[in-house]
């Protein structure tokens, strides 16, 4: 026999007494959850940051590690009450995407606490404590000035991730996108005055002027694959603000850098068609730590 070392019984959380629920479309509000947890921070220091934010003042999912933000409104946000939802492995992988089940969060004198049932389920967890900061005010409210446009697609996604294995191993890892005409490229510091640049084969870009910001690279990729492909530009130092293929939004904050002047030649060149493309560096891959959600 294995023994497997539990907590006493008598010190295991009662079962808590169902709260009231509204009926949910799982398949709207779990990718819409999921499509927002990916930007909450995982510095514990920060705990009302860990979660994904339910305002149902303006039916909006939202999540910010204090460099990115990404929201995601709904059109029937059936909870009534705001609370900041853990990001649990429970409820990124297990919680079904399909069918109707029943939602909510209630609050008495212990917290508050969120609940999600199915046919087949019920999940039951404390809400974060703490008070949300106010993310309506970094929203930009007329994007008639953000004239500058990326389009990214699949492809230069494919692009930006061939790159990631060779960026600086700190905590920036600084990776510069540039546009000229309807073209667009990244491009990094090589060794100690080198530089690399490598053309978006089909990214496009819409901006009478020459533009060029600095970003972290891990970031820009992770809003990339969650599906955030339309971004515009004010300028090299204001938030880029991401349009969701799902109607969601996205705030990913620039590096303020300027760039390289090797680098720059290097995007002039490319730019030029001389070359269209250049190859990769081939410095040893270094392997970013991963990085996991909280268990509630």
């Amino acid at each position: 026999a294995r023994y497997v070392p539990s907590m006493p019984v008598e010190e295991y959380p009662e079962d808590p007494e169902s709260m009231e629920l509204a009926e949910c479309d799982l398949s709207t509000f779990i990718p819409a959850f999921r499509n927002v947890a990916f930007s909450a921070s995982t510095n514990e220091t920060r705990l009302a940051l860990t979660g994904v934010y339910a305002d149902p003042e303006k039916n909006v999912l939202v999540a910010t590690d204090g460099r990115r933000m990404t929201t995601r409104q709904l059109d029937a946000f059936l909870i009534k009450k705001d609370g900041i939802i853990p990001v649990t492995k429970t409820m990124l992988k297990t919680i079904p995407e399909t069918g109707v089940g029943r939602i909510g969060i209630t609050g008495d004198d212990n917290g508050e606490a969120f609940e999600i049932q199915t046919d087949s389920l019920r999940y039951v967890t404390k809400c974060i404590p703490g008070t949300y900061p106010n993310y309506a005010q970094v929203v930009p409210g007329n994007l008639s000035d953000f004239r500058t446009s990326f389009q990214f697609t699949n492809a230069d996604l494919d692009t930006v991730k061939t790159l990631l294995p060779h960026l600086k191993a700190d905590s920036d890892r600084t990776l510069f996108v540039a546009g000229k005409g309807n073209r667009a490229a990244i491009g990094m510091e090589s060794g100690d005055s080198g530089a690399c640049v490598i053309a978006l084969p089909e990214c496009g870009f819409d901006d009478p002027e020459a533009s060029t910001f600095c970003v972290n690279g891990d970031l820009l990729a992770q809003a990339l694959t969650h599906g955030f492909r339309n971004m515009k530009l004010l300028d090299a130092r204001t938030p880029l603000y991401f349009q969701g293929d799902n109607g969601g939004t996205h705030l990913l904050m620039p590096l303020r850098y300027d760039v390289p002047e090797t680098l720059d030649l290097e995007f002039g060149k490319t730019f030029d068609g001389l070359p269209e493309t250049a190859k990769a560096p081939e410095p040893t891959p270094v392997q970013k730590p991963s990085e996991s959600k909280p268990e509630a």
